[in-house]
């Protein structure tokens, strides 16, 4: 048989208990007290950068503002130089889609490339491809050599050493002046 004893009084028991929920309260207390420390820190660093941002925009506008104020002599040689930097980027440009266009009616049907390579941004290309048989490679660099868009072309010997299925390299200059 199995006796519990309560040796402890009733009045004992609810200090206990009274304990045990202010002990709660307390806990609760410091929990709520910590998430208030860590926001408070969140709002001073969300407010320094906001300020931060402040004072940046303040310096821009005054930058602005100071620059509008200029010689108009002067925003005429700044906007003459946009100019000419932009006609130098248009004297750049190369139109690749007319060259691809154009060099896909050099290249005969059973040659197939898999990499056309624009050299350091010039005018120098670099192909991989493959070839079925050595006619249409020879043919291919033949068309190469007669057109007058291409020149310097680097066509290593290596690659007519095979009668078929001829993986090739080869690397040339473009004259896109003379591209239609």
């Amino acid at each position: 048989m199995n006796l519990t004893l309560n040796l402890i009084s009733p009045k004992i028991k609810r200090e206990l208990i009274i304990k045990q929920f202010y002990q709660i309260i307390k806990t609760f207390l410091a929990i709520v007290f910590l998430l208030s420390i860590f926001i408070a820190i969140f709002l001073l660093c969300a407010e320094f950068i906001l300020q931060t941002n402040l004072v940046k925009t303040i310096d821009e506008r005054i930058f602005v503002l100071k620059n509008n104020h200029q010689n108009p002599n002067q925003k005429i040689k700044i906007i003459n130089q946009s100019f000419d930097e932009i006609n130098n980027i248009q004297k750049k440009f190369i139109s690749w889609s007319k060259i691809l266009i154009y060099f896909n009616q050099i290249v005969p049907p059973d040659i197939k490339i898999y990499s056309f390579k624009n050299i350091n941004d010039s005018t120098e290309i670099q192909i991989i491809a493959i070839a079925k048989t050595r006619e249409t490679l020879l043919k291919f660099q033949e068309n190469l050599k007669n057109n007058p868009a291409f020149f310097q072309i680097e066509f290593p010997f290596l690659n007519l050493i095979s009668k078929k299925d001829i993986n090739f390299q080869l690397k040339f200059k473009l004259d896109a002046e003379k591209i239609n």
